[in-house]
This record gives structure tokens, C-alpha cells and sequence, in this order.
């Protein structure tokens, strides 16, 4: 049998799979417009029956009409500000004064600093003056202050509390001292890959078949 002739079969099995009510109910909210609404967006329908993950999914340029770009979801990420017998500190983990500020994330990221619970002092996020991006707190005291900051820009962000930590700029260099200061690398997000719709209908048209031959 010619390729092309069993390419139009699996695509008309995909497509007669779509119709007999194939792929799994979604009468669930839809990710796409974060609705309660019934969602019938071809990309969920396509990846729930993959029982792959959710993703927001846009037409790629380059792929044509045929298919969709998969873009990496954004994360959120933790740290912590505080001090502990007199040790001020930027930490990954709560009440840590052992740890670093030091972390890297993906364009598109978002940083949360929340002051620790116990805190007796004054504390900033203040980005260094050569950062890609600039963002400042203010002050903050109290447990549970938080402050956010979503990086776009690739490249290392020097920060530092105003209150615990300053900067020289030595032969054009900026230096930081001082006890709490800290470094987010932002690297830039992975080029989306691409599903072809034809080719997905294609396969499950395929399987489709096969499921009915041995029922």
C-alpha cells in the first residue's frame, strides 16, 4: 500500500475519531481563557489525549496553520529575607541563615521574597545599578512582607539590602559588601517546540482503527 494512501486513511480515521467522540471529556474549565466555561481549544483536546501537560499553546509562524507552538509555562519562585542572631541573610528555604540568594531562573520567571517570621530588622531587594532590569522593595519589617518581581531579560542580577550591604563602582566595576547580597541569573526561555495538528489527528486516527480491528 502506498504512504500516501495510508496517510489518508489515518487522517480520515482521526478525523471520524474526532467526530464519534474520541478524545476524553472537556467539559471542564478551560486553561486557555481561565474560564469555568466548557472548553472545546483543539491544543487541550490534543494534549489531554496525549495525557501529556497542559500548556498555553499559540499558532507558530514558521510551523503555518498546521501547527502550534508549545510554550514553556512560567514558574514562580520562593526566597526568604530575615535575621538571626544578628546574621542578615538572603535564603531558598525559610529561616535559613546558612543560605544564599544566589538562584537561577528563566526569562519570564517570577521572584517572591517574603521576610521570615521572627524578624527584627530592616531589610530591601534592591537591584545593583548595572542590572538588565531594576526593581526595589523599600523597606520591609515585618514577617510575612513580600515582594515580587517578574524577570524578562536574560542576564545576572546583582541585588543587596540598603540596609545591610552597599556598593562601589571601582574601574567601572560595581562592587557589593556587606552581609546580605545576592545574584539571579535569568537565562532565556527555550525556543517552543511544535505539534502538527494533521500529524497528531493522523495518529490517533491510526490507533482509532487499530482499537476497532480488535474489538
Amino acid at each position: 500500500m502506498h504512504f500516501s494512501s495510508i496517510f489518508r486513511r489515518c487522517l480520515s480515521g482521526g478525523f471520524a475519531a474526532v467526530a464519534a467522540g474520541f478524545f476524553p471529556d472537556t467539559s471542564y474549565a478551560c486553561l486557555n481563557t481561565n474560564t469555568p466555561e466548557p472548553c472545546q481549544c483543539i491544543e487541550k483536546m490534543l494534549m489531554a489525549s496525549a495525557g501529556g501537560p497542559f500548556h498555553v499553546m499559540t499558532p507558530s509562524l514558521s510551523g503555518g496553520a498546521s501547527s502550534l507552538a508549545v510554550k514553556p509555562a512560567a514558574a514562580s519562585v520562593d526566597l526568604y529575607a530575615g535575621d538571626f542572631k544578628g546574621k542578615n541573610y538572603y535564603s531558598q528555604t525559610p529561616a535559613d541563615s546558612s543560605g544564599t540568594g544566589n538562584i537561577t531562573v528563566t526569562s519570564g520567571d517570577t521572584i517572591t521574597w517574603t521576610i521570615d517570621p521572627g524578624n527584627k530588622s530592616w531589610h530591601s531587594i534592591t537591584s545593583l545599578p548595572n542590572a538588565p532590569e531594576q526593581f526595589d522593595s523599600s523597606i520591609m519589617s515585618s514577617g510575612g512582607d513580600s515582594f515580587s518581581h517578574t524577570f524578562i531579560i536574560p542576564g545576572e542580577y546583582g541585588y543587596y539590602c540598603e540596609n545591610h550591604a552597599s556598593f562601589n563602582v571601582i574601574g567601572g566595576v560595581v562592587v557589593t559588601t556587606g552581609s546580605q547580597v545576592g545574584t539571579i541569573t535569568v537565562v532565556a526561555t527555550p525556543e517552543p517546540g511544535t505539534i502538527s495538528i494533521l500529524g497528531v489527528v493522523a495518529l490517533f486516527g491510526l490507533i482509532h482503527r487499530r482499537r476497532r480491528m480488535t474489538n
